[in-house]
């Protein structure tokens, strides 16, 4: 335990332990033993028994509950980078650890009362962290700093990144959109502060050259591959972060599947790429870029985005329109075209991290015929939304039209217990799935208290968007969890992104839009949106008219659907009679009294976006894709070398900070407007 002086008036210790985020993607970071899978298995059939009670006791306490207000924020997650001038290379950085201690202890030295006189500090990655007596004294001078306050930051996956949010959640108010970009900028410049001078945060989807068998020198510090928790062939086990649960989510993961991890994307084939598998002899595919641990899935970052809903009907409502959107978000954000050191064939990252966290066995697959596990099951615990959940008449049960693998003795007993259809498959679909990560003092617990039963399967289930009942005893409401967006490598996009989602929701309100096709067409669109430059060349299922008609409910509740470009969803086409959501939202806005800075904020975004959509501004896949094609050290050979990599590291620094413009990716004029809040 370390000590700190803060003050001399009073007595008593401030126990400073780790901030657990609610919401946080990765699930609750409980500290203690997790079990190995060979013993957690033995309990999987107990947590999915409590998980249930334990979700229909929050159910019973808060079906019932109305009027919750409009509550939202953001998440972002930060990739920490290393530069080497001298020999002109970029390495990730594997001090996440340390520089989120530091942000934690300032955290609690704000909140301290100032008649405190001392306080106590536990390592705030107990029990994995190592902190040294010498960073225990660097941290216990921190200064006294309230601003850090306004923001939230938690660990993830990756021991090189750190996710951040919000302090507090933006309001239901328009004005609130003033907040954000400047409360983004605010989080990166804190993480900032933390760091040596040749270190860098950056907001990009995926490290260019993490697993890179030709540049095997992208670690600070150095660690060798085939660790014992990965056994990866390209990276080491000191990228995942040293908190048990992420360790154990990696090997239970592999142990489950009873081999490693199998990703294979697409190349990018240029006139001397090899297309031939790597390595020989592997699970390599021809024309692909073979990956083979969680980490290169989970190593990836995005922008999220969590709503608090008035009520259950509400939230369920978001959920599934939130579902359609998904592939058309995935494209539009597009950011991550490079992995292991290579150019890939396509814009962004979500089949990577599915098949990075796939613990199907080959039983599950339909590989061999069913003896030990209960059924085969359509895809990765990460992919896209499965069923529809909203009551609303405009949810129709032919959109529903995919296979649903579903627990029945599940399904049952919540139909039981007076939960409707829909929400009883959706929930005996979720909890077909095992838990991965068991602590060994947190299996016998109150049912009636607690949700770590339930959270352990919900939060391992990645999927689109996320439906997210209130914690036992929470003031929250129902939320639902906004996830396939990519990161933009400057804070304004990624503000546009997500107040863009937000005023989406007020379509879904106010305008009482509907977005429904069927479930077999948004997954079409999924696979349309990974390719490269889908944006432009693809064309997404879309429903014909998303508004009720003015003189009839036909529009809201047919069932016709045409292939769109992503310009003409965004935008309209008067030709097709369609009016395009980022019309629809300034016609929403025309019937509110706005203040003029916050309109003019909001406009901004949504030219932005819609200057995207319409190809006259590309997205960051293509910008890098680009910028590494062009590059005069490139050989046309698909590969990322370590000069390449280190320019667009900088470049990429250069316009997170506004120090470079883009005209093309973010145009000046979007960049020198001062916010009402600054």
């Amino acid at each position: 335990v370390y000590k700190r002086q803060v003050s001399t008036q009073s007595t008593g210790p401030l126990k400073f332990s780790f901030f657990l985020h609610p919401d946080l993607g990765m699930g609750f970071l409980s500290t203690g033993e997790a079990l190995q899978w060979s013993e957690a298995k033995k309990y999987a059939d107990y947590i999915r028994k409590h998980g249930i009670k334990q979700f229909l006791n929050i159910y019973t306490a808060a079906k019932n509950r109305l009027q919750d207000g409009l509550r939202w924020g953001d998440e972002i997650e930060y990739i920490l980078v290393e530069l080497d001038p001298e020999n002109q290379k970029a390495r990730i950085c594997l001090r996440g650890k340390q520089i989120l201690e530091r942000l934690l202890a300032l955290q609690a030295i704000a909140s301290t009362p100032p008649s405190t006189p001392t306080a106590s500090f536990s390592p705030p990655l107990s029990p994995t962290s190592n902190t040294s007596f010498s960073d225990a004294l660097s941290l216990a001078q921190l200064p006294v700093d309230k601003s850090v306050l306004d923001f939230t930051f938690q660990p993830e996956y990756g021991s090189f990144m750190i996710e951040s949010t919000p302090g507090r959640p933006y309001g239901s108010q328009l004005e609130e959109i003033l907040k954000v970009e400047r409360n983004m900028r605010e989080r990166r410049r804190k993480i900032e502060e933390q760091l040596k001078p040749n270190e860098r945060i950056l907001s990009i989807g995926s490290f260019p050259l993490l697993g890179s068998w030709e540049e095997k020198d992208y670690l600070s510090p150095y660690f060798p591959p085939m660790g014992e928790i990965a056994q990866s062939l390209f990276i080491s086990d000191a990228v995942i972060n040293p908190h048990n649960r992420f360790g154990a989510l990696t090997r239970n993961i592999r142990l489950r599947k009873g081999r490693k991890v199998e990703i294979n994307i697409p190349l990018y084939i240029d006139s001397n790429t090899d297309p031939s598998p790597f390595p020989p002899n592997s699970p390599a595919k021809e024309n692909c870029i073979y990956m083979d641990a969680m980490a290169f899935g989970m190593g990836c970052c995005c922008l999220q985005c969590t709503f608090q809903c008035c009520n259950i009907m509400e939230a369920r409502q978001f959920y599934d329109q939130f579902t359609v959107l998904a592939p058309i978000l995935l494209a539009l954000t597009a950011s991550s075209p490079l992995y292991r050191g290579r150019v890939s064939g396509q814009d962004v990252r979500w089949n990577v991290i599915s098949a990075s966290v796939d613990d199907r066995t080959d039983e599950e697959l339909g590989k061999i015929p069913l003896e030990e596990n209960r059924m085969k099951i359509s895809k990765s615990r990460y992919d896209s939304v499965d069923c529809f959940i909203s009551t609303e008449l405009s949810c129709k049960p032919e959109f529903n039209d995919i296979k649903l693998e579903y627990d029945q003795e599940i399904y049952q007993q919540l139909k039981q217990s007076g939960v409707d259809e829909l929400l009883s498959r959706h929930l005996a679909h979720l909890f077909i799935r095992d838990p991965l990560v068991i602590y060994s003092h947190r299996i016998e617990i109150d049912d009636s208290q607690n949700n770590d039963h339930f959270e352990n399967i919900q939060s391992t289930n990645w999927q689109t968007a996320r439906f997210k009942p209130p914690p036992p005893g929470s003031s929250m409401g129902w939320r639902v969890e906004c996830r396939p967006m990519e990161l933009q490598s400057n804070d304004f996009a990624n503000a546009a992104f997500a107040c863009f989602v937000l005023l989406l929701t007020r379509l879904f309100t106010c305008f009482d839009c509907n977005f429904y096709i069927p479930l077999s067409k948004v997954d079409e669109n999924m696979k349309r949106a990974h390719k490269m430059n889908a944006i432009n060349t693809e064309k997404f299922y879309f429903r014909n008219a998303i508004s009720r008609s003015p003189d009839s409910s036909k529009c809201l509740l047919d069932s016709n659907y045409s292939e769109f470009t992503i310009n003409e969803i965004i935008n309209g086409n008067e030709g097709r009679s369609f009016v395009g959501i980022v019309p629809m939202i300034r016609i929403y806005l025309e019937t509110l009294a706005v203040s003029e800075q916050a309109d003019a904020k909001i406009q901004d975004y949504l030219n932005f976006i819609s200057r995207r959509a319409s190809g006259e501004l590309i997205t960051d896949a293509t910008f890098i894709r680009e910028f590494v094609l062009r590059h005069p050290a490139y050989k046309q050979d698909s590969i990322v070398t370590h000069e390449i990599n280190y320019d667009l590291i900088q470049t990429l620094d250069q316009i997170a900070h506004n120090t470079l413009i883009i005209p093309h990716l973010v145009p000046e004029e979007y960049l020198k407007k001062p916010t009402n809040a600054e």
